[in-house]
């Protein structure tokens, strides 16, 4: 690949995330329907009471992105939001650039540019229903600093994998998902038992000082009833029913036809990271039906690393264009 091409996938990449996250910084200053406040006031309440410590949980412990708003402020004294949108752009735009990335590690360059696009398409829906606020910046570090795990770990960079656990933590507990992946990864004998030992307490450092800094009661360190408003059926009256079918019909319209070509790909893979990789989004797919409402599809992000690449690789060979 040139470099002239590099620079316009770059500019391109964060060109696309720009618009992406305007989408929903347009409507900072329009009502909430449901609170009946401005976006802009709810976001900046969030704002201020993490940074003083009296959030709900787990909110609370969910800080890197208004620490990072906050550290901007002080630097420049510019307005929070402003702020904020630059770091939201720049989190979704390397995201972007590393899904590519290990995409065209699986199949080919055309074929990773398709799965940047997609997944750019992707997170625009994921995050339509969502208001704008500093809070959801979180999200957009988290999915950035587990793409980064991800690629690091597939070129077997241990160190680097332990630091963007340890980086990412700060923003949401998710990242949990690398020390897992690198478990998967030192049981098939692929990553040394240091390099999850190291993992596990990069996550567990940051994981641990935030509960004891903010300390909370036990059960509210996950919302393990979110089960019944996920899976039809558990609560026995209608409207619950038909939310949690509805639920579901929005998870699997997110990806849509991919998880089908995700699976495909799974199923022949002789790629025996892909598969460990799969493994550990099928993992975090059952655990968001316990402790999330899946009605916020911006939690079904993190499953982008996996499911898009692998489901590039199945259209390559579904159309001809690669080998078996």
């Amino acid at each position: 690949m040139s470099e002239s091409l590099r620079r316009l996938l770059f500019v391109g990449a964060l060109s696309f995330s720009a618009m992406i996250v305007y989408t929903q910084y347009v409507f900072l200053q329009t009502t909430d329907h449901v609170t009946g406040r401005p976006f802009r006031d709810a976001s900046l309440d969030q704002y201020h009471e993490t940074l003083e410590g009296r959030r709900a949980y787990p909110f609370q412990w969910r800080v890197a992105g208004p620490w990072l708003v906050r550290a901007g402020e002080a630097a420049t004294g510019r307005d929070p939001h402003q702020l904020d949108i630059v770091l939201k752009v720049s989190a979704l735009a390397v995201s972007t650039l590393v899904l590519m990335a290990f995409t065209a590690r699986l199949t080919t360059p055309l074929a990773a540019v398709a799965g940047g696009a997609v997944y750019l398409a992707l997170t625009a829906s994921a995050y339509s229903s969502e208001g704008y606020a500093i809070y959801y910046t979180n999200d957009f570090l988290m999915v950035m600093g587990w793409f980064l795990a991800v690629y690091f770990a597939e070129q077997e960079q241990w160190f680097a994998v332990a630091v963007a656990t340890f980086l990412t933590a700060w923003a949401k507990e998710t990242i949990v998902l690398a020390p897992i992946l690198l478990a998967f990864l030192w049981w098939r004998g692929k990553a040394p038992l240091r390099a999850v030992l190291v993992c596990v307490i990069a996550f567990l450092i940051p994981t641990a000082f935030l509960r004891w800094y903010y300390p909370a009661e036990l059960q509210n360190w996950a919302w393990v009833g979110n089960i019944s408003l996920n899976i039809p059926f558990i609560r026995p009256d209608a409207d619950h029913v038909i939310q949690a079918l509805r639920t579901n019909l929005k998870v699997l319209l997110l990806f849509n036809v991919l998880w089908v070509f995700a699976y495909r790909t799974f199923r022949r893979a002789s790629n025996l990271f892909a598969r460990d990789l799969a493994w550990v989004g099928a993992i975090y797919l059952v655990l968001l039906y316990v402790v999330v409402y899946l009605r916020e599809l911006r939690h079904l992000m993190p499953l982008a690393i996996v499911i898009v690449p692998l489901a590039m690789v199945e259209l390559e060979r579904s159309l001809g264009t690669r080998d078996e």
